[in-house]
Order: C-alpha cells, then sequence, then structure tokens
C-alpha cells in the first residue's frame, strides 16, 4: 500500500495477519505510534514504514522479528531511545532509520548485529554517547565485526565524549568493503587516517563539517573514489590538487582555509565526468583551468573566496548541465572591456541557476546578451567590480530572479521599468553606482521584495507610492541621492520593515 496517500494510524487488525512475510506502507502520511500490533508478525521478514509521519518509540515488541531482512522507518518523526531488542535480528543486512528524532545511545546489541552487509543509517538524528568507543572494540561483538558491510551513514549526529577526541579508531580498518561512507558533522578530529587508502571499494567519502587538521592523505585514499568531500574543516590541508583528482565525479574542498596552490590544468582532461568541482574559502591560486569545458557533465563550479586570477574562459559556455557557478571573492580580471566576455557564452546554460563573480577586478560593459541567461537563474551576484554602462531595457527576461546583486560598480543610467517584471525577486542590490533618474513605479510590482538597497546613487524624484505594495519589506535603504517630494503614507506604513528604514541625505 505504498504511495498511495493513505493517512491515519496503523490499524491495530495487521497483527492478525500472521502469516505476512513482507508489508509495505512507506510513502503515505500515516500517523501515530501503533507498533505494538506489530510485534504478532513473526514471520516478517521486510517492513517498510519510510517517509511517512510516525511518532513515538521504537517499542521493544519488534524484537519478535527474527526474520527480519529489511527494515525502513527513515523519514519519520521517531523519537527515544533504539530498543537494545533490535539487536536479535541476527539475519539482517540493512537498517535505515536516518532522518528521524532518535536519541540516546546506539545500543551495542544493535551496533553488533554481524548480519549487516548492505547499510546502516542512522544519521540525520540526536543520538549521543560514546559511539565509537563501541565500534572500536574489537573484543566484543561490534559493528567492526560486519566485514560485509557496504554502506555506513552516521552523519548529523551528536555523538560526544572520550571517543571523539580522535579520529576513526583503528578497528574501523576491518571495515573494507565500505563503499559509501557519511562521518560528515560528528566532531572527528585529528589526522584522517592513512588506512582508509586501502579501502579499494571506497566510491563516496564524505567526512566534511568535522575537526580534521593536516594534510589529506596522499597514498589510495582517492584512487577508486567518485565523490570526496573534505570542506569545512578548517584545519586541513589539500597542497596539491592534481595528487588526488584521479577518477573522481565530484570533489569538494570548501572551508579549509589551508588549502592552496593553483588548479590543474588539465583537469578537464584527466576528470572528463566531473559532475562537483568545489573549493571554496581556501588560498587557491593561478587561473580557471580552460580544460574544464571538456567536463561536459559538470553540473557544480564552486571556488569562491580564492585567489584566481586571469580570466573566465569563454569555453565554460560549452558546460549545458551546468547549475552553479560560482567564483565570488577572488582576483578575477583586470578591470578591462574584455573581462565580461565570456556572460555572453553562457547563454548556452540553460539549466544555470545561480552565477556568482562578485568581489572580483572585472571591468567592461555589462552585455545586453545577459538578458537571454537561463530563465532558471535565481541568483546573479556581480557586485564589487568595476562594471560600467546600464542595466540592460530587457533584464526583466531574468522572471526567476530572487536575488540581482549589482553594488558597487559604475553602472549609471536609469533603472529600467522591466524591472518589475522580475516578480520573484526577493532581494535588490543596487546600491554606491551611479544610476540616475527615477525609481521606477514598477518596483512596486516586486511584492515579494525582502531587501532594497538603493543608497549611494544619483537618484531623483519622487519615492514612488508603489512601494507600498512591497509588503515583505525588512530593509529599505534609500540614502545619498537626490529624491525629493515627502515619502509616501503607503511606504511609511509597511508594517513589515523592522530591520532599517534610510533616507538620510536626500533632498
Amino acid at each position: 500500500m505504498g504511495s498511495k496517500m493513505i493517512h491515519g494510524s496503523i490499524p491495530v487488525g495487521i497483527g492478525n495477519l500472521v502469516s505476512l512475510t513482507l508489508l509495505g506502507m512507506e510513502e503515505n502520511t500515516f500517523t501515530g505510534s501503533n507498533f505494538a500490533t506489530l510485534g504478532k508478525l513473526k514471520k516478517l521478514q521486510k517492513l517498510y514504514l519510510n517517509y511517512n509521519r510516525l511518532s513515538g518509540l521504537i517499542p521493544s515488541s519488534r524484537g519478535n522479528f527474527t526474520q527480519l531482512i529489511a527494515v525502513f522507518m527513515e523519514e519519520n518523526n521517531l523519537d527515544g531511545n533504539m530498543h537494545a531488542s533490535l539487536g536479535n535480528y541476527q539475519n539482517l543486512p540493512q537498517v535505515n532509520l536516518y532522518s528521524n528524532n532518535l536519541n540516546y545511545t546506539l545500543p551495542k546489541e544493535v551496533i553488533g548485529i554481524s548480519s549487516l552487509s548492505i547499510s546502516f543509517a542512522v544519521k540525520l538524528n540526536s543520538l549521543t554517547g560514546s559511539l565509537l568507543v563501541e565500534v572500536g572494540n574489537l573484543n566484543s561483538k561490534t559493528l567492526c565485526s560486519c566485514v560485509s558491510l557496504e554502506r555506513l551513514y552516521m552523519a548529523g549526529n551528536s555523538f560526544q565524549g572520550k571517543s571523539f577526541q580522535g579520529s576513526f579508531p583503528l578497528s574501523f580498518e576491518t571495515l573494507r568493503a565500505l563503499d559509501e561512507v557519511d562521518h560528515s558533522r560528528i566532531k572527528l578530529s585529528r589526522m584522517i587516517p592513512q588506512y582508509l587508502g586501502h579501502f579499494s571499494f571506497l566510491k563516496i567519502l564524505n567526512v566534511s563539517f568535522n575537526d580534521f587538521e593536516g594534510e589529506v592523505p596522499i597514498l589510495g585514499l582517492f584512487a577508486n573514489a567518485s565523490a570526496i568531500s573534505v570542506v569545512g574543516n578548517m584545519g586541513l590541508c589539500v597542497v596539491s590538487m592534481e595528487t588526488y583528482l584521479m577518477t573522481l565525479d565530484g570533489f569538494g574542498a570548501w572551508e579549509n582555509f589551508k588549502s592552496m596552490g593553483s588548479l590543474p590544468i588539465d583537469v578537464g582532461l584527466t576528470l572528463p565526468n566531473l559532475e562537483v568541482f568545489a573549493g571554496g574559502v581556501n588560498n587557491f591560486t593561478g587561473s580557471i583551468p580552460v580544460s574544464l569545458s571538456n567536463a561536459s557533465g559538470l553540473v557544480i563550479l564552486d571556488f569562491a573566496q580564492n585567489r584566481i586570477t586571469g580570466l573566465v574562459p569563454v569555453s565554460l559556455g560549452s558546460l549545458k548541465r551546468l547549475i552553479r557557478l560560482n567564483f565570488n571573492d577572488n582576483h578575477l580580471g583586470s578591470g578591462q572591456s574584455s573581462d565580461l566576455n565570456f556572460l555572453t557564452f553562457l547563454i548556452n546554460c540553460t539549466n544555470l541557476q545561480m552565477l556568482g563573480i562578485e568581489i572580483n577586478r572585472l571591468g567592461g560593459k555589462l552585455p545586453d546578451s545577459i538578458t537571454n541567461l537561463s530563465t532558471q537563474l535565481s541568483r546573479f551576484k556581480m557586485g564589487s567590480n568595476m562594471i560600467h554602462g546600464s542595466i540592460p531595457v530587457w533584464i526583466g527576461n531574468l522572471v526567476n530572479l530572487t536575488l540581482l546583486g549589482m553594488s558597487g560598480n559604475i553602472f549609471s543610467g536609469s533603472i529600467p521599468d522591466t524591472l518589475g517584471k522580475i516578480k520573484k525577486l526577493q532581494e535588490l542590490y543596487l546600491n554606491n553606482n551611479r544610476f540616475s533618474g527615477l525609481i521606477p513605479s514598477s518596483i512596486g510590482n516586486l511584492t515579494q521584495l525582502i531587501k532594497v538597497f538603493m543608497e549611494e546613487n544619483n537618484l531623483e524624484g519622487n519615492i514612488p507610492a508603489s512601494l507600498g505594495n512591497c509588503q515583505n519589506l525588512l530593509q529599505l535603504n534609500l540614502s545619498f541621492n537626490n529624491l525629493n517630494g515627502t515619502i509616501p503614507k503607503e511606504v511609511i506604513s509597511i508594517s513589515s520593515l523592522s530591520i532599517s528604514f534610510a533616507v538620510k541625505h536626500n533632498s
């Protein structure tokens, strides 16, 4: 009865179906905690209760299911502790309990189910305790006896204590069948263990947002992997990226601060199947590799907050699957007219949703061709550069923009009426430029606006009363212009203005 939009609680009478071997109730809207009746189904082998709204405790009666070979209860609202009777399921190859509200410690009887060979997923709960002490004790029945386990997901819990004053325990080395590991956000520290280099089946490794330090291991770790994420480990260093990029489909080294060196010039040739290439908030230098255009499947290219120089290659326009292109806060460009040539070629990237080039040294005139960028584009940030010229009149073609950032440039001319066609716009940054003329009344069409910054320009005339239609505004700054007349009562009465309303230094 999966995926049938059925609601209500689990029927009491279902326990009378004593010959059931499979019960599939997944992807509905079942609620409540009537699990006790399931304890009668002693022949049950597969239980699918995932993707519902079930709540309460996992009852001990479910220890009767000694024939279970699959348990799927992820994406519910289950809470409390995981009962030790789950350890009775000694034929169980996979347990999926992620994305619930389970807390307390994992019973050693559960992590000692030696039959676990497919997956053990408890990520995104509130589990605590010294898990790795249990996992690491090879003298007892623990997770490390599950030598055939393929997928292990423990991310996003609240494990604490002495067990997390170090990295993976040495006994983890027995789990060499693993092909996917997600240990992100669980306070691991010290160094990424060298023994991971011997995990020949490992394809996906996520150890992001921990407290690892030192260098990413060189030998073996990335030899067979298709996706690696070490982002958010501020003491971790990727010294030479060429060492690690071998057969990856995705690589992330975001926010490690100590990573340095240039991006490999042949990355697109050696990794033509690359889908994610990200390493923001580091100290990478050099230019953007032109060879990236050969990685035709690239979806995310993000190296914001580094020290990358040179031009953005026009060849990136051939990446038709690209969704995110972000080089905010680098040293790109030299204030020349050719700096923005690449924008015209990006019109071929019809899936592009985020484009970030702010805080660089880009010059030149904003080409009219930007109005032909992907209609899926939702965030376009180009502030703090040396871009001049006017806003293209057909800017309104970008109908799905939620953020338009043009502040801190040398833009001039008037703000076009067509801006009012971008009805999903929430954040508008036009401040610190040389815009002149009137604020168009069409701005009142942008009823989803929450932030408007137009200060430090040469705008004149009246503040349009139509701004009063923007009843979600939290911040409005029109300071340091040449505006005159009275402030319309419609604007003054915007009840949502709760952070700032600034009109100083006008007329």
